[in-house]
């Protein structure tokens, strides 16, 4: 069957072990089927939270991008997925009616207060789940240095590193634009359901 390439992100895992990759391609007939790669390693790629080395990750990296099935990956941009521990977490209610210029001022504070940390070291980001009352924000950050190393293994593959997200986010962000009800999403998850989606039973 004839692949037409479309602008679809990279979803890459990298695990303690474990590669584990999922970028698609798109057909004449407007399906969408999956590319993967999966493998677990027998040294560590990841060490107390950082890479345990910058060529070694790029190097089994590398490996998943040129030896995915049924081809290789073509795309630039990646969402990046990492393993819990390697991040700070915290959970914060906020009046529902708060402005959005408010929201990362009253976060700073949240965070400096209960998780010790400052915003400014980490790199952090944060969802917002809305109420009738009041909203939570889910919080959660990364050491500055274990993201310019992953960044650095990006810039030594071409990649564009889009987002880094924990592993519990990955099934919302692989599937947020995919719940539609419009045809062409559903063919997408039939085509996905049938490959079962190994890779993120992490």
């Amino acid at each position: 069957m004839q692949f037409v390439r479309c602008n679809y992100m990279i979803y890459l895992y990298i695990g303690k072990r474990s590669i584990k990759l999922l970028s698609l391609s798109k057909t004449i007939l407007g399906q969408f089927n999956p590319t993967l790669f999966n493998k677990t390693h027998s040294t560590d790629l990841i060490t107390n939270g950082a890479v345990s080395g910058v060529d070694l990750v790029a190097s089994a990296v590398k490996e998943g991008l040129t030896n995915a099935q049924p081809m290789a990956v073509q795309d630039k941009e990646i969402t990046l997925i990492l393993p819990q521990e390697v991040f700070t977490y915290g959970r914060f209610n906020i009046p529902a009616d708060i402005s959005e210029t408010a929201i990362m001022p009253f976060l700073q504070d949240k965070v400096r207060a209960e998780l010790q940390i400052s915003i400014e070291s980490e790199q952090a980001d944060f969802i917002i789940t809305h109420q009738e009352q009041e909203s939570v924000v889910l919080f959660y950050a990364l050491k500055k240095e274990a993201f310019l190393e992953y960044q650095q293994i990006c810039k030594l593959l071409q990649l564009k590193l889009i987002k880094i997200i924990p592993e519990t986010l990955a099934y919302f962000t692989l599937f947020e634009k995919t719940l539609r009800k419009d045809k062409k999403e559903k063919n997408y998850l039939r085509c996905i359901s049938r490959r079962k989606l190994f890779w993120l039973s992490f």
